[in-house]
């Protein structure tokens, strides 16, 4: 983030980050679709290969293609502090409430994670495409997270990014809640997918975030 953030002119910066936000939370959610699928097909240890050559192929891309202009600057008001850092976003109560709902957010979508293959299988799902379906039911999240993302960003531009944030939660609550009471897989497979519409909506807080701190 730091590395894309002063490579990045500054007119630019909320959306190069939000962009990144974006991939990132689109790939942790997708992955596990590719991993369901490659667990089906060749078994679980091959899993462990590819993230390792993704890994692998991650490192070298940064190394060969990321160029960056580094100029030692002056800290005045020395923010590489971390106590400072934390003290100024403390300080601020627009801040604060930013702060306390992405966590929310951020932990209400990835508590569920660990639990997620068990209660497919709990759905009494066919067994013998158990990893394809929990896979699905990991990756639609994101794939519908990636879709709606520009189309939050102009919501955004059009009403402003307060108001997209709170359709978003709300939206998250309403795919999230009924997630406890399905019956069937497939029933879960929709409401995951309605949860990434509004997951993306609520990364436009980089968008809040700058304009909060720079108003």
């Amino acid at each position: 983030m730091v590395l894309l953030a002063s490579g990045t002119p500054r007119e630019h910066i909320g959306f190069a980050l939000g962009t990144m936000q974006s991939a990132f939370i689109s790939g942790m959610i997708v992955g596990p679709l590719i991993g369901g699928v490659l667990a089906h097909f060749s078994g679980c240890r091959a899993n462990f290969l590819w993230t390792g050559i993704c890994c692998l192929s991650g490192a070298l891309i940064v190394v060969w293609f990321v160029r960056e202009t580094f100029v030692p600057v002056e800290n005045k008001n020395n923010y590489t502090d971390l106590k400072k850092n934390i003290r100024s976003v403390f300080r601020s109560s627009d801040l604060r409430a930013l702060f306390l709902i992405m966590l929310m957010v951020q932990f209400s979508v990835h508590f569920v994670a660990p639990f997620l293959s068990l209660y497919v299988e709990y759905l009494d799902f066919t067994p013998e495409y158990l990893e394809i379906m929990t896979g699905l039911v990991f990756g639609i999240t994101g794939i519908t997270s990636t879709i709606a993302s520009p189309m939050w960003g102009k919501k955004g531009d059009e009403i402003g990014f307060s108001k997209v944030l709170r359709i978003s939660l709300a939206g998250i609550l309403i795919f999230m809640l009924p997630q406890a009471f399905v019956t069937s897989a497939y029933q879960l497979l929709f409401l995951r997918a309605g949860l990434g519409i509004f997951i993306s909506g609520s990364c436009s807080n980089h968008q809040c975030v700058r304009s909060t701190v720079n108003p």
